[in-house]
């Protein structure tokens, strides 16, 4: 798709420590069935050789900018390449996940029809192992236009059942909406950062799309962020969890039970990853943290106002209600076995 009339997109790429899946990236990015486009590769100080790569494709396509900076995190970084955008939309891509050749194209195509502010498409899983990667399953294909905000929240169940709603990358914004109504990821929060971005913007949104294509490629890889334990996330998300209550009260009462089965399923998963994560919480330091999973305040209203559904959340919830930490580390020791278990069986 050529043609002078086409508006430009600006392709936003936080990049730290990717170097050996950045290439696929960004080729997938300047391959693009739809030309006009402007690639923002930020470099967040990583220790790697990311940048010279990064320096590299400037070099070889002139839509490719980059921005070097020192480390400050995914937010400040995608902060600085929308900054910087000039495009009429915009779409923010990982630099380790990769999109189809035609993805741009066919967002732009719907975003012109409907003159949409967002629209979201479906995504594909992609295994990245031993130098390859392997497409393995994508989510439920979607497939609506809105007109007004009402009839977003119609489908808003939907989309978060097929796990549309969390990730900034599946959709492609306009850049008026964003400046419009302060469009911006907020600094210094360690998990959770897209969900405090998107859920603001979606209670603004009227006209909203979704291609029934899988357009973007998560991928999957050992070794990745996800994998390690890190003692800051319950904190990150209970503060995630907490701003978002009044957002989606006012907006979407009707999500606020999906909302605390969400930190649930979290709770479930910081639990269990003090036990089989690559950095293993001992002693002292895992007593203190589920201590103050535990007894804290925010963790006992979640359990008063949330319905859990799932047996897996049934289970949590019903494990943190007994408020003993030996109880629930207990529970975590069982989860880090089966996480452990299932690892080796699919070795």
């Amino acid at each position: 798709m050529v043609d002078g009339s086409d508006p430009l997109v600006s392709i936003v790429v936080p990049v730290f420590k990717v170097a050996s899946l950045l290439d696929k990236c960004v080729d997938s990015l300047v391959g693009q069935t739809y030309a006009n486009i402007e690639i923002f590769l930020v470099d967040d100080g990583s220790p790697d050789d990311s940048p010279q790569r990064c320096d590299a494709w400037g070099e070889r396509d002139p839509r490719v900018h980059v921005i070097h900076k020192r480390n400050e995190g995914v937010s400040v970084a995608r902060n600085a390449g929308l900054d910087a955008a000039r495009g009429e939309y915009v779409w923010f891509v990982d630099g380790d996940d990769y999109v189809s050749y035609h993805a741009v194209e066919e967002l732009v195509k719907r975003a012109e029809r409907t003159r949409a502010d967002i629209v979201f498409c479906s995504n594909a899983e992609s295994v990245f192992k031993d130098g390859r990667y392997t497409v393995t399953r994508h989510n439920r294909l979607l497939d609506f236009d809105t007109a007004t905000n009402s009839e977003f929240v119609e489908h808003f169940a939907a989309l978060s059942d097929a796990q549309y709603v969390c990730p900034p990358w599946n959709k492609l914004f306009r850049r008026s909406f964003l400046s419009d109504n302060d469009g911006r990821f907020t600094p210094g929060v360690l998990v959770g950062q897209d969900s405090l971005f998107n859920f603001p913007l979606y209670a603004k949104a009227q006209r909203v799309s979704c291609v029934p294509q899988a357009l973007y490629y998560y991928v999957i890889r050992s070794g990745s962020a996800v994998s390690s334990f890190n003692p800051g996330w319950f904190a990150a998300r209970k503060r995630v969890h907490a701003e978002l209550l009044p957002v989606i009260s006012r907006w979407n009462p009707e999500y606020l039970n999906r909302h605390g089965n969400r930190l649930i399923k979290n709770l479930d998963i910081i639990i269990g990853a003090m036990y089989a994560g690559q950095r293993k919480v001992q002693g002292k330091e895992r007593r203190s943290l589920l201590d103050g999973i535990v007894h804290d305040p925010v963790v006992a209203e979640l359990l008063a106002d949330t319905k859990p559904v799932g047996r897996r959340n049934k289970l949590t919830a019903a494990v943190l209600r007994t408020r003993s930490t030996l109880i629930v580390s207990w529970y975590g020791r069982a989860l880090g076995l089966m996480k452990i278990i299932k690892k080796t069986l699919k070795k």
